[in-house]
């Protein structure tokens, strides 16, 4: 039979309505039709052991995983690793290629254009060749030489420029600042002494001295603590799901067992999260 007129309308706009309840049920974590949890997808550069890395056959490993497979998991969502680099992170999070980044220091440069969720803090390590770090206590005795950094790391830039200043207020050579795309050159152009030192979180950095096969060493850690957090759009609600469940692992025995496991300082993880709102 044909429909034509006013029926056909009502028709047409009632089927609309059952296709596009279908799919808004469908897309819902948790709901009770037993889909599958909606997927999170976060960035990461993989480069940066003991956060996250790749190993040999391709997986993201590391303890920043395993903070993600519980507070993922709980918070009624699945995780998907996309591979971006460390300069390319902020603008796939901003057009919304990716849903996070899990591993960010929290200023205020950032906080103009995502919001955070902070959960530990962490001072920065000054790593050298081992067989000098025993002559290297502070950025005086760096004075002339260059330092590595990541690019698009503002805070290891600005820490750099302030050991600088300090050498030429003493009248000595300013340090040059050596900007690298990831740590993997960064550290491989130390280990061949291209670079006299290099300044990162000191996470990462003990970690990958720790397994340099001792060509690499901590020479000391420098200035206050920076608060690391995961960063995501102002606009995405996930935001009030992931609070509460990222505060549900740090005060588990599971958080325990990840910081034993990948050796964490006993006063990086946080007790509680604190939510930073984007500020632009």
């Amino acid at each position: 039979m044909l429909i034509t007129g006013n029926r056909a309308r009502r028709a047409l706009a009632g089927c609309l309505a059952v296709i596009v309840s279908a799919g808004m049920l469908s897309g819902c974590a948790g709901s009770s039709g037993g889909s599958a949890p909606a997927v999170l997808v976060i960035g990461t550069s993989g480069d940066f052991p003991p956060w996250e890395y790749r190993e040999s056959g391709g997986k993201v490993t590391g303890w920043m995983v395993d903070m993600v497979d519980h507070v993922v998991a709980d918070a009624g969502y699945q995780a998907e690793w996309k591979q971006v680099s460390f300069t390319g992170l902020l603008p796939a999070l901003q057009s919304g290629r990716i849903d996070l980044i899990t591993s960010l220091y929290n200023t205020p440069e950032r906080r103009k254009v995502i919001s955070f969720i902070d959960f530990a803090g962490e001072r920065n390590a000054v790593v050298t060749r081992t067989a000098d770090a025993g002559a290297i206590k502070s950025w005086q005795d760096l004075c002339g030489s260059t330092v590595g950094s990541l690019i698009g790391s503002s805070p290891l830039a600005a820490a750099v420029a302030a050991g600088s200043k300090q050498c030429t207020d003493a009248g000595k050579t300013a340090i040059r600042n050596q900007s690298y795309q990831s740590v993997a050159q960064e550290l491989r152009d130390l280990e061949e002494g291209r670079i006299k030192a290099a300044i990162d979180g000191g996470v990462g950095f003990s970690y990958s001295a720790q397994h340099s096969g001792g060509k690499l060493a901590v020479a000391y850690y420098e200035g206050e603590k920076s608060i690391v957090g995961w960063g995501i759009r102002k606009d995405n609600p996930v935001v009030d799901k992931l609070g509460p469940a990222i505060e549900g692992f740090l005060t588990s025995d599971a958080a325990r067992e990840v910081a034993r496991k990948w050796s964490l300082p006993p006063d990086f993880l946080q007790r509680k999260p604190v939510i930073a709102k984007q500020e632009g």
